[in-house]
């Protein structure tokens, strides 16, 4: 089937959102069937006479309500058919909390730390000589006085950093992206857990690499499953993360750590350990670079916690890893920003940088406690300082259906489909990021509606979720 400009009068909100609604209706009448491929972005816009960015965010939400499923270099494809489920009739908002709240995005909550940050910034006569410094080529892996700021940090965060051996990104996912490059070849398997981040699903699929998913528990990825996917696909590489995964929120237990640094030596995995959630956990066990830094690369950032917009972060391994990286670095990038890594020391020698910590976590702990208060009698698998939680549904949701239905109810948040690489059906759970909403009155109203929809679809009433 084609999609009109008369598909799409009359619909409420931008032009993006009637095109995305337009599509999920075509979606739910089976008019666009499970498989079937969307038009090319371009293809669409020239017929809508809209621009490409419109048809792009459009199918940006409709991966988000969990309906498509981009794949790189093969176009946009339907997940499935939504069931018309008739949802509860709306009931009060909180004050300030009307209209769409997005709870897809995990960045960090609004603390007062992050105003400090203007008042770092060089000024007067002093930013001349500054400036002149920053604006030129960087090295590639960083400023030493940069670098030496950097593995200070990271010894904060309980993580024995060499400067000499740390490499300055233009955040986690730069390195990520720079690791992937540098420790495979196009044609190669990546070891990564069945639910693994999205970004890195990408990435893999840009450089021509294959994700190959390890099956996981509740404790995280299964020994056995490790070194029998290492074993039948002869990978070398296994990217995870070991602290507040995305999305479970897991945290690995110390002794499920050890086994899979077993299972690694054995197989001689290398080992991309993305811990970019890991700061905001107090008192976490040692990690893969703690525990095997023979082979692992430590990927973190001050993304979760302080400011996503600067762009930093911090990349250690052994040496020889570290060398391949920079020359990746070199190719994808030509190194770092310098003015970001100038705010960061300033921000760190000022005590900003750790109070922004402390305070983001104090913020998200009341935000969890809300989201357990409110979501009880849900399967629900969160931390105390984690920036989001994973939401079993209930019978007889799907989470592309549930996605679906409360993007209607103007709720936001992310199916399982977005992060699953595993084989048959993903699992009946959503994403749903407490940092995102602007205030904890929006998160509120946001987290009773998601109980007012699921519970009325199901034919319960709230609190009685078992």
């Amino acid at each position: 089937m084609t999609i009109e400009p008369a598909d799409l009068s009359g619909r409420p909100g931008p032009v993006y959102r009637a095109l995305a609604d337009a599509l999920s209706d075509a979606i739910a009448e089976g008019r666009l069937a499970p498989g079937a491929r969307l038009p090319p972005q371009r293809d669409l816009a020239f017929r809508l006479d809209v621009t490409v960015g419109t048809v792009g965010r459009a199918y940006e939400l409709l991966a988000q309500r969990g309906l498509v499923r981009g794949e790189v270099g093969r176009g946009t494809y339907v997940l499935g058919q939504i069931r018309s489920i008739e949802l509860p009739p709306s009931g009060p908002t909180a004050p300030g909390s009307e209209g769409l709240i997005d709870l897809t995005a995990n960045f960090p909550a609004p603390i007062p730390a992050q105003a400090r940050l203007g008042e770092l910034l060089p000024t007067g006569e002093s930013a001349v000589d500054v400036l002149a410094d920053l604006l030129r080529y960087p090295e590639v892996v960083g400023a030493a006085r940069h670098r030496a700021e950097a593995a200070a940090w990271l010894a904060h965060l309980g993580l024995s950093a060499d400067p000499e051996r740390l490499i300055l990104t233009n955040g986690t996912e730069s390195g990520l992206a720079a690791a992937l490059l540098a420790l495979a070849r196009p044609g190669d398997c990546i070891l990564a857990e069945a639910l693994c981040y999205g970004g890195l699903r990408n990435l893999a699929a840009r450089l021509g690499q294959h994700l190959e998913p390890v099956a996981m528990d509740e404790q995280g990825i299964v020994p056995e499953a490790l070194a029998a996917a290492a074993r039948h696909t002869g990978a070398r590489v296994l990217v995870t993360s070991l602290n507040l995964h995305n999305p479970t929120g897991l945290v690995v237990p110390p002794e499920r750590r050890e086994a899979l640094v077993a299972v690694a030596r054995a197989a001689d995995l290398l080992l991309v350990e993305d811990d970019v959630y890991g700061p905001l956990v107090p008192d976490r066990p040692p990690g893969f670079a703690t525990l095997a830094p023979e082979r692992t690369l430590h990927l973190t950032s001050l993304s979760k916690f302080l400011a996503p917009g600067l762009r930093l972060g911090f990349l250690h391994g052994p040496e020889r890893l570290v060398r391949e990286v920079t020359a990746a670095q070199r190719e994808i990038s030509l190194g770092y920003a310098p003015l970001a890594a100038e705010l960061f020391v300033r921000a760190h020698r000022a005590g900003v940088v750790a109070e922004a910590l402390r305070q983001q976590r104090l913020e998200l702990g009341e935000r969890q406690r809300l989201a357990r208060e409110i979501l009880t009698g849900f399967a629900l698998t969160g931390q105390p300082t984690a920036l989001h939680v994973w939401l079993g549904l209930p019978e007889p949701w799907t989470s592309a259906e549930a996605a679906l239905a409360l993007a209607r109810a103007g709720i936001l948040l992310t199916p399982a489909e977005r992060f699953f690489i595993g084989r048959g059906a993903a699992p009946r759970a959503v994403r749903i990021s407490l940092s995102a909403a602007p205030t904890r009155t929006h998160l509120k109203s946001a987290l009773q509606r998601i109980v007012a929809t699921l519970a009325h679809a199901a034919g319960l009433r709230e609190g009685s979720l078992v």
